[in-house]
């Protein structure tokens, strides 16, 4: 509710008189609610400031931050997270040791990141959409559901399993960025 709303539904009659409780899960839950209620240019230059306050090196960029605070809007609970979870938008991914775990672990890993890299390689245009089909052609012509392939590409873009939308992501990281990080993972696969 926004606050007018919460002003007009107040009543003291209807205030409970037992102890309150103070849930930290919720009150992050609530956060990310009103997070994803802000329009878009609003959330970006809240997390700029928020950023900047935080003496992030990410701040030193807000034109990137522009960039990616759309595609990661509907992900976080605070603005807290967005350095963790979009870190490899501005940089060098660190990779999760558990991440990567799961990569090495799957036998079909190797053949989903050469599928997907010729796939995006082939690509007429770099942008969402366009990377989305390559991505679903790939799958189809693999023969394997979009997880089994997507799972291994995440990982070598940004060194996790969870991470803001692929296809988006990988737009935002540019064509060269990421037929580099997926060439990067095979050859650390090929080790």
């Amino acid at each position: 509710m926004t606050i007018p709303e919460l002003i007009d539904r107040f009543s003291l009659e209807r205030v409970n008189s037992s102890a309150g409780a103070f849930d930290p899960e919720k009150l992050e839950w609530l956060n990310g609610e009103h997070l994803r209620a802000l329009p878009v240019a609003e959330f970006a230059a809240s997390l700029q400031r928020y950023l900047e306050g935080a003496g992030s090196a990410l701040a030193k960029q807000p034109e990137r931050v522009a960039e990616v605070a759309p595609i990661v809007q509907e992900k976080l609970r605070t603005l807290g997270q967005f350095e963790g979870f979009a870190g490899f938008l501005f940089g060098p991914a660190a990779l999760d040791p558990d991440a990567w775990a799961r990569v090495e672990g799957d036998a079909a890993a190797p053949q989903s990141l050469a599928a997907a890299r010729e796939a995006l390689s082939g690509a007429a245009a770099w942008e969402a959409d366009a990377i989305h089909a390559v991505l679903a052609a790939a799958c189809e012509k693999e023969g394997v559901k979009p997880r089994v392939l997507y799972t291994p590409v995440r990982v070598a873009l940004t060194g996790k399993t969870v991470a803001p939308g692929l296809y988006e992501s990988l737009e935002l990281l540019g064509r060269d960025e990421s037929l580099a990080r997926i060439d990067a993972a095979l050859a650390r696969l090929s080790a």
